[in-house]
């Protein structure tokens, strides 16, 4: 059993239908049938198999949907199998199948991938990526690389405020090191990269950072030309992305964060 509790002040709409804060029966159907719910700390019944569980749900919802979920989140092998056998990645897709036995439109997940293996983190992400297809899928996580993996848009919230929103790219673009440089070349100077922006010794390699961000997309061509016209013998060189961890570590540290 799920249970949505809600504040006493602010908005709340679903499918573009607003719903009263003094919420009634009527709302609450709205919401039952809108939404489903995936926890990280996953409640399940530990007596029985998959097939007896709230993916038992035939007498509500059919015989079909419990098929369409069980094919969906991969547990045919374990159908018949008692809950409380399985690993935790199956107790995580029994989880995800109850969530989804009724099609709901909103999917809300948290940490789907916490305490999986790599093969497991895989397969729940190719499934994030397939259900957002057609619905609105909202995961909270910790494990940054989850939001290149499965996102098309990330919110930072530090101590309950929402302090960064956009997609992967956007918050990426707010690294320091989106838009350098780092070259390795035989014969190179930070003296002389010093005349395209900042520069850091790697120990054998440089990092060159755009004085303009608006213009780092040109950086890379500037240091190109750079090599050809002092002859430098180029062992590697490619252009940073910027990092998430980065990001997240600048926007939330209470020392650094924008108030």
């Amino acid at each position: 059993m799920r249970a949505l509790v809600l504040e006493k002040k602010g908005e709340l709409s679903l499918r573009e239908i607003a719903l009263p804060l003094d919420v009634g029966p009527d709302d609450v159907k709205i919401a039952i049938h809108t939404v489903g719910v995936c926890g990280s700390d996953v409640h399940y019944y530990t007596h029985g198999a998959i097939g007896s569980y709230d993916v038992r749900a035939p007498m509500v919802l059919g015989h079909e949907a419990v098929g369409r979920v069980v094919e969906r989140c991969f547990l045919q092998s374990v159908l018949r199998q008692s809950i409380d056998t399985l690993s935790k990645g199956y107790k995580h897709r029994t989880c995800l199948a109850q969530a989804l036995i009724h099609d709901p439109d909103v999917l809300i997940m948290d940490e789907p991938t916490d305490g999986l293996d790599p093969n497991q983190k895989h397969e729940v992400r190719n499934l994030i990526r397939e259900l957002g297809r057609n619905k609105a899928i909202v995961f909270s996580t910790h494990i940054l690389e989850e939001v290149d993996a499965a996102c098309t848009r990330a919110i930072i919230i530090d101590r309950g405020r929402i302090v960064a929103n956009g997609t992967p790219e956007e918050l990426r673009a707010m690294s320091d090191l989106a838009g350098a440089v780092t070259l390795s070349a035989h014969g190179a100077s930070a003296e002389k990269l010093s005349a395209l922006g900042r520069v850091e010794d790697l120990n054998g390699a440089f990092r060159i950072y755009p004085r303009d961000k608006s213009r780092a997309a040109e950086l890379a061509q500037d240091v190109v030309e750079l090599v050809s016209r002092e002859g430098w013998k180029v062992e590697g060189m490619f252009s940073e992305r910027g990092e998430l961890d980065e990001v997240f570590r600048r926007i939330t540290l209470p020392d650094t964060v924008k108030r």
